[in-house]
């Protein structure tokens, strides 16, 4: 409802000063109620198993890599097993990390894949995989920085979720 409408004040100038107010707002005596904004808790936590995927890794001679993840939950910690499948198809499941709510957590793939049989020969790269039990795939970042040992080379691979358009059952990387 105008306060100042031509209708109701037909003598003001047309730049006059007006505002509304919604009459819900209105109390019978004509005064202005205000309502309180409502608040809303966190969401109730009810996980289910997600997984993202980066795209190459590598432990091959003169290369190595670190995992990276980071929780994006406020209030829960993320317990992520990174899987690692070889360009052989094998998959070799990492030890499972922990994250603390909003923290990174690094890995160095080396150290962890040590007893896997996977490192420092020819054909010891592939994709990794990120699993954890959250709300959704975004409840973790999780990247796979992959280095030339010595050298200032660098590649940074993001992990993602397996999306509806992905329709060949796995997601690959070129190399």
């Amino acid at each position: 409802m105008a306060l100042c409408s031509a209708r109701l004040f037909p003598r003001l100038p047309p730049d006059a000063f007006c505002f509304s107010v919604p009459l819900s707002l209105l109390r019978p005596n004509g005064r202005v109620t205000r309502r309180s904004p409502k608040t809303l808790g966190p969401a109730k936590w009810v996980p289910s198993t997600q997984e993202v995927f980066a795209a190459y890794w590598t432990l091959e001679p003169g290369w190595s890599t670190q995992l990276e993840m980071r929780n994006n939950v406020r209030s829960h910690e993320l317990t992520v097993t990174p899987i690692l499948r070889a360009s052989t198809g094998e998959e070799t499941a990492l030890a499972a990390v922990t994250i603390a709510p909003h923290h990174v957590v690094s890995v160095d793939l080396r150290t962890a894949a040590l007893n896997s049989g996977i490192v420092g020969h020819t054909g010891s790269f592939g994709f990794v995989a990120f699993r954890f039990e959250g709300l959704s795939a975004a409840n973790l970042f999780a990247a796979a920085i992959v280095r030339r040992e010595g050298r200032p080379i660098d590649f940074h691979f993001d992990a993602l979720p397996a999306g509806p358009k992905d329709t060949s059952g796995g997601m690959e990387g070129m190399w």
